[in-house]
């Protein structure tokens, strides 16, 4: 396995095995974000929880985020599964607050469709079922929601596109399938 450039040890500044090191940002990863699923609504984004990973295991790299945060969520999302918990990689998001195409790999490699949902009204009933799962403190009828970054986007986007008003971007999931309920409320496991 040859080194990436610029990834090491903080310590001591020594090259470190890029290899070596995305399961040791794994391992550490599923530690923060546990942390966070254990707040309602919380979420972290991409940046903050490359610095949180990076300092918990003193290995650092120069490389571009992009270029290697998904190597470090899918064997965290594939471990969920495996273990058949909610996606933990829910909740790491964009500074915009949307998941991000990456998403889409983690989908693909586990559940293998996002059930009817979009991307992010998935990624918002993951993180619902986390937060039921891990949170210290539930509202008495805890919801998906979408971020309120990716909310004030979406606004954003819909009145530079000359909208009358933004559409209604708040879907009630059911407790039980964690599926969007239909307008009027109802679900298909009623």
């Amino acid at each position: 396995m040859s080194t990436l450039p610029g990834t090491y040890t903080g310590a001591t500044g020594s090259p470190f095995e890029f290899g070596e090191a995305v399961p040791l940002w794994a391992r550490a990863g599923r530690v923060e974000l546990l942390r966070v699923a254990t707040t309602y609504h919380k979420v972290i984004e991409y940046k903050a929880f490359a610095e949180a990973i990076q300092a918990t295991t003193d290995v650092y790299t120069r490389v571009l985020l992009s270029n290697w945060i998904g190597r470090v969520l899918e064997p965290i999302a594939e471990d969920c599964f495996a273990r058949q918990e909610p996606l933990l990689t829910s909740l790491v998001v964009r500074a915009e607050g949307d998941v991000g195409p990456g998403y889409d790999g983690a989908i693909a490699n586990t559940y293998g469709t996002f059930g009817g949902l979009d991307r992010e009204h998935h990624a918002a009933a993951e993180r619902l079922k986390c937060y039921i799962r891990w949170a210290v403190v539930l509202p008495a009828r805890p919801i998906a929601a979408l971020t309120p970054n990716y909310l004030a986007t979406l606004r954003r986007r819909s009145t530079r596109a000359g909208a009358s008003s933004p559409p209604n971007l708040t879907r009630d999931v059911c407790p039980r399938c964690f599926q969007v309920k239909s307008l009027t409320g109802s679900c298909a496991c009623d």
